[in-house]
């Protein structure tokens, strides 16, 4: 499965350096997404295959480490390659990896016969599920907005989202092998450590989407001023992985990490929310660089918890149910918060919203042409709903450290037994 991912990863990125038309670059995109699916979700499972329990976490640690530096480095490379080569270099440039990986990939040990045939995939589980998620996240962007002209459109999608997903629970109860497993989602600590990925990547992309927005827009950083922080902030959530995966490994201790590190986080952001009008920019990077450590501890933990909680049968599973909910998370957050912040802008003056536009290129001097008075309304403003998205970010925080706390498996043993 990992060959045939990377294949489909390869294949679309070809197709997308190829292609004539936008239409055709988004469905090839939408095809290296899906190998791209099960790139993020076998790299997991496959760890728990070859690496004994202890030392699961330990590898963790690196693969979490490893996504964050090509998370930090891609941009800038993708941004040196489009500026020299052209955009189709940016596809061409990753088919070399993925074959390098491919490569990699038929010295791993062989793999169990499968005891489940292709037959009884449940491809009418993903058509249902696709139906039920495309139109609730499109539906969202539309409902907070009264009396917008897609409104209607939103009610119509959420609508369609809701019968599909009664049909999905009634066809996932009568399946053999659903999609989602009931078994699976009954135990409290997988359904738990969903929560926890859910919630934990709706509070971290919020705030590494909306940190520059505020930084650019209130304080007036420069962009490498902006991107110095960000590099904290991403360089940061390596180390915690890596760090804490050690720490895994040395003392079997696993849900205890991740909720020490979203309790320090959630205090971290509350502390933003409140004062972040008032910190310059050294302690600000500081605060950033602690707050990166902590949700840098979350991931890799939660997908050693979930393995050994599903068993050898339900491994990919239930890693894919935790990547699955980080990624929700993280688009719902989004949601959230954009809300949170626009809304506000919008119902208080919507003149600001007009020259939102000047104010991420220009800073807060797009606001010298007016008068001083309307300069401190529109200051007073910007300030409230960078508060109430930073809010929302604390409260997102907040539910998973509540919910970090609340998972059942603690430790996880040298014999494997777990307290």
């Amino acid at each position: 499965m990992l060959m045939v991912a990377l294949i489909i990863f390869v294949g679309g990125a070809l197709t997308c350096a190829a292609s004539p038309r936008f239409d055709i670059l988004i469905a090839a995109r939408a095809l290296q997404g899906l190998g791209a699916g099960g790139l993020m979700t076998l790299s997991h499972a496959l760890i728990g295959d070859s690496v004994p329990l202890r030392e699961r976490g330990r590898y963790q640690g690196y693969l979490g480490s490893v996504m964050v530096c090509a998370t930090t480095f891609g941009p800038l490379a993708g941004g040196v390659v489009s500026g020299l080569l052209g955009w189709r270099a940016v596809f061409l440039s990753t088919p070399p990896f993925a074959l390098i990986a491919l490569a990699l990939a038929t010295r791993l040990p062989g793999a169990q016969s499968a005891s489940k045939s292709m037959r009884q995939f449940d491809f009418i589980g993903v058509m249902l599920f696709s139906f039920t998620l495309v139109p609730l996240m499109t539906g969202m962007q539309f409902v907070p907005i009264p009396g917008r002209e897609g409104t209607k459109l939103a009610f119509l999608l959420l609508g369609i989202s809701a019968v599909a997903f009664v049909a999905l629970i009634r066809h996932e109860r009568r399946f053999p092998t659903p999609l989602f497993s009931g078994a699976l989602l009954s135990q409290p600590t997988i359904w738990r450590c969903a929560l926890v990925a859910g919630f934990y990547g709706a509070a971290f992309v919020s705030l590494v989407t909306f940190t520059p927005i505020y930084l650019r827009a209130v304080r007036g950083f420069s962009s490498s001023e902006i991107g110095v922080l960000l590099f904290t902030l991403t360089t940061g959530a390596g180390v915690g992985s890596f760090l804490c995966g050690r720490l895994v490994t040395r003392t079997g201790r696993t849900m205890l990490f991740p909720s020490l590190a979203m309790t320090f986080a959630a205090t971290g952001v509350v502390f933003l929310a409140t004062t972040f009008t008032a910190v310059d920019r050294v302690p600000l990077q500081a605060l950033y660089g602690i707050l990166a450590l902590c949700f840098g501890s979350v991931m890799g933990v939660l997908q050693v918890t979930v393995q050994h909680a599903a068993g050898p049968e339900g491994r990919g599973a239930a890693s894919s149910i935790v990547q699955f909910s980080r990624s929700l998370g993280a688009a719902s957050g989004t949601l959230i918060v954009s809300t949170a912040l626009f809304l506000g802008l919008a119902n208080a003056d919507t003149t600001i919203l007009s020259n939102f536009r000047l104010l991420l290129e220009q800073g807060p001097a797009a606001l010298s042409p007016l008068a001083l008075e309307s300069q401190r309304e529109i200051t007073t403003v910007l300030l409230t709903g960078f508060r109430d998205a930073f809010a929302v970010i604390a409260l997102l925080t907040s539910l998973a450290s509540i919910a970090a706390w609340a998972t059942p498996m603690r430790r996880i043993y040298q014999d494997g037994q777990t307290r």
